[in-house]
């Protein structure tokens, strides 16, 4: 492979990853900047306090980058962003309910979401979904307007009719004209997920109480994003972190602090069920003490941050800070004044120290949300950030007075996740039985005609088989006449078993030569045969043939007749209600020796729907073979016998 070939592939998709894009509309009666502008001032105060798992919500304009999903110089006008969600799913959703506030505050914005699992909106609501949107065609098709979900339909094919592909300018024209917006059922299922974030992402936040060194808390305090890198990086630590963890060197236990943090739920979660000793000098408390979960939350956080730190000092170089950068970003006037109007600042005053901790926390959310990097994460590394920190806040100790404490958030949504689990499963089934119930116009009963089940029944056993299964006739078999009576005839003269006593007394070896010469012999002798000799011989042979079988089968039923005239065998077929019964000895005799007749399509029906009725629900032959005839049966609860 060529290495431009390695640069030219496709975007591979990646695992656990979001990609959203936001288009304008109104054909560009502003500008990229401008739209990023407005976005991020509708969605500032709930971004602000998030704590997010893996990466944060950001809005790149494709003036300055151009998305990995598209062709370099073939991209419109647009916001784009990519969001490693990692474990959690909640993100994921969190980022959707922000796109759909977007859409909706927003005039003439367009959203469009994806994953790697594809269109991941759909898939939520694919029970109600059109049956002609497929995950091959649903390209383009699948958008946010106004705050709701809307589907550009089939019928809009692509390319002006063409039937290419859809291109984004071409939905966003179908969108912008109306008529796709997709049906309550649909909307229901999607924007169910996003309800609990009308709010913001307080629902995938806990509060911890946690015991840790104070110089950790210092740093959580003044960047409180740090804490989910901190414990990632402790989850997916290595032997050689292990020793860096063994000394705690930046972070010391000297002095430890009780403080307050804010963790996602997913980031918790793994922290508590993660069994870890503690490296040699750390103090803890006893198991038994009740402090002792703050004290092991609070380890693990200390040398997750130890892990981070180092990390970032291995591969990143100092640099000096630049603090003027900030002010003269374009978008940040616009994100500040909205925080104040939503009242982000409350009554506290500039300058004074809860005034710029919460300062730190919007500026910090601005430069991520905005696609920038940060003074803090641009100019300066992790590890000099950390050190920035550190070195501001003298007298650490001070910074956590006791007033500041209150009571967790409980944590027993950690342990019923078994019972949420089997009430969503349960939803889902209920919501399948009913798409089920009302997918039909039909009712189940009326939908069943047991003639058509006999027809159906004989059809599939008239079918061709092979090695393969059973097999439709093709059409083109129509031209072809093959008489079975002439092949048999020919295989037999060209074998030399033609009817003949004569010849086969005098040549009794003639069938046992293999040589060729011999066997066209007999071929061409077969063939020269006078068609009446032919044909007495073969009728006579055919007259004996049936003689005997007809013998043998009447023998058969009568041996069959006396043996189950003692058995309870008659009673168990279903008779036709609607035939007479034989009332004279002669009639009794023309039913075979006064064995009660049968309806054998009664029999056949009444015998698929009891094997279908006893599966109860499941998989098994008579629904397997029921559904290979492509035939419906109503509920087990509406399974009647025919002759009901």
């Amino acid at each position: 492979m060529d290495i431009t070939d390695v640069f030219s592939r496709s975007h591979v998709v990646e695992e656990n990853v979001m990609s959203y894009s936001l288009h304008d509309c109104s054909n560009g009666e502003i500008s990229l900047d401008e739209l990023r502008n407005r976005c991020l001032a509708c969605i500032g105060q709930h971004v602000v306090d998030y704590v997010w798992q893996r990466e944060p919500f950001v809005l790149h304009s494709s003036l300055d980058a151009t998305p990995p999903w598209e062709e370099l110089g073939k991209c419109g006008q647009c916001l784009w962003g990519s969001v490693r969600f990692g474990e959690s799913v909640e993100d994921e959703w969190f980022i959707v309910s922000l796109l759909q506030r977007m859409t909706k505050y927003i005039p003439n914005l367009a959203a469009k979401v994806w994953d790697n699992d594809g269109e991941f909106l759909l898939i939520e609501a694919a029970f109600h979904i059109p049956k002609w949107l497929k995950p091959d065609d649903s390209n383009n098709r699948v958008w946010i307007f106004n705050g709701a979900l809307h589907l550009v339909s089939k019928k809009k094919m692509g390319k002006k009719g063409g039937g290419g592909a859809l291109t984004v300018s071409e939905a966003l024209h179908e969108i912008k004209a109306g008529g796709t917006e997709a049906k309550e059922k649909v909307q229901r299922c999607v924007w169910e997920r996003t309800e609990c974030y009308s709010e913001g992402g307080a629902s995938n936040l806990h509060w911890a109480r946690c015991r840790l060194p104070a110089t950790v808390a210092a740093v959580l305090k003044f960047s409180p994003q740090l804490v989910s890198p901190a414990i990632h990086s402790f989850i997916h630590r290595d032997q050689e972190d292990m020793k860096i963890v063994s000394k705690l060197a930046k972070f010391p236990c000297k002095e430890l602090a009780t403080v307050m943090v804010k963790l996602h739920r997913c980031s918790y979660a793994q922290l508590a069920q993660h069994e870890f000793g503690p490296p040699k000098g750390y103090r803890m408390l006893d198991r038994e003490d009740k402090g002792f979960k703050a004290c092991d939350i609070g380890l693990k956080i200390a040398c997750g941050m130890e892990i981070l730190y180092h990390r970032s000092a291995a591969h990143t170089e100092r640099e000096e800070k630049h603090d003027d950068q900030l002010d003269v970003m374009p978008g940040w006037e616009d994100f500040l004044g909205s925080l104040k109007r939503n009242g982000y600042f409350g009554e506290n005053i500039p300058g004074s120290m809860r005034h710029r901790e919460l300062l730190s926390k919007a500026s910090a959310s601005f430069l991520s949300c905005s696609g920038h990097q940060s003074k803090i994460n641009q100019l300066a590394s992790t590890a000099m950030a950390i050190d920035n920190i550190l070195k501001d806040s003298d007298g650490v100790g001070a910074l956590f007075p006791k007033e500041d404490l209150f009571a967790e958030d409980d944590d027993s949504w950690l342990y019923m996740g078994q019972s949420d689990l089997d009430i969503e499963l349960n939803k889902r089934q209920k919501e399948l039985h009913k798409e089920t119930q009302q997918g039909d116009p039909l009712s189940e009963q009326d939908a069943f005609d047991p003639e058509q089940l006999v027809d159906g029944f004989k059809s599939f056993v008239d079918k061709l088989s092979s090695h393969e299964g059973a097999e439709v006739p093709e059409e083109n078999f129509g031209d072809i006449n093959f008489d079975t009576s002439r092949f048999v005839s020919e295989l037999r003269g060209a074998l030399g078993i033609i009817p003949n006593t004569t010849d086969q007394s005098e040549n009794p070896g003639s069938s046992s030569e293999g040589d060729s010469e011999g066997f066209s012999e007999r071929m061409d002798g077969a063939m020269d045969h006078s068609s009446e000799h032919w044909e007495a011989e073969t009728a006579t042979d055919s007259d004996d043939d049936s003689v005997d079988s007809e013998e043998f089968n009447q023998a058969y039923s009568v041996a069959m007749n006396e043996e189950l005239s003692g058995s309870k065998l008659d009673s168990s077929f279903a008779v036709d209600p609607h035939e007479s019964q034989p009332t004279t000895s002669s009639a009794a005799e023309d039913t075979n020796d006064g064995l009660t007749p049968v309806d054998v399509n009664i029999n056949l029906v009444r015998g698929l729907l009891e094997s279908y009725s006893s599966q109860n629900g499941m998989a098994g032959p008579a629904g397997n073979l029921l559904g290979m005839m492509d035939m419906k049966l109503p509920g087990h609860s509406e399974t009647r016998s025919p002759e009901s």
